[in-house]
């Protein structure tokens, strides 16, 4: 089953990642249906991918704790970042910088997308999903819980 969709940052190139628990992702041509590339490498269940805004990597998050970051036009891993706990959700700052995610029964994280250390462990309560705000120099970051 798919568990999220994304769409291409440019709209002239029609096409989507979705992520899914056979442990993939895959990025598809929406005019077509066709497969375009696999992300194949997780040992959980994949629950977020996604582009950062020039298209030039995709992450994939997983249930399994890894953050990876994909070349689109290869799909060869570029670098995989151990982050704490079982992933539940994980994205792109708009300027690509940072990546925040959010681990089960863990306030969310910020990594740093050039070497994967992580940058910030945020206070807030445990979330299940977390977002950068569009304008990355804000700084904001959304978190969704259960309460």
């Amino acid at each position: 089953a798919v568990t999220m969709c994304a769409f291409h940052p440019d709209a002239s190139h029609p096409s989507a990642l979705t992520a899914s628990e056979d442990k993939t992702a895959v990025w598809w041509n929406l005019l077509t249906g066709e497969r375009i590339r696999q992300f194949a490498g997780h040992s959980g269940r994949v629950v977020s991918a996604t582009f950062n805004s020039t298209a030039t990597l995709v992450l994939t998050a997983s249930d399994d704790g890894t953050i990876t970051l994909w070349n689109p036009a290869t799909s060869e891993v570029v670098r995989e970042i151990t982050a704490c706990g079982a992933l539940s959700s994980a994205r792109f700052s708009a300027d690509g910088i940072g990546i925040v995610a959010a681990a089960a029964g863990r306030a969310p994280t910020v990594y740093l997308t050039e070497i994967g250390t992580q940058l910030l462990d945020l206070k807030g309560g445990e979330c299940n999903s977390a977002e950068f705000s569009l304008d990355s120099r804000s700084g904001l970051i959304v978190m969704a819980t259960d309460d």
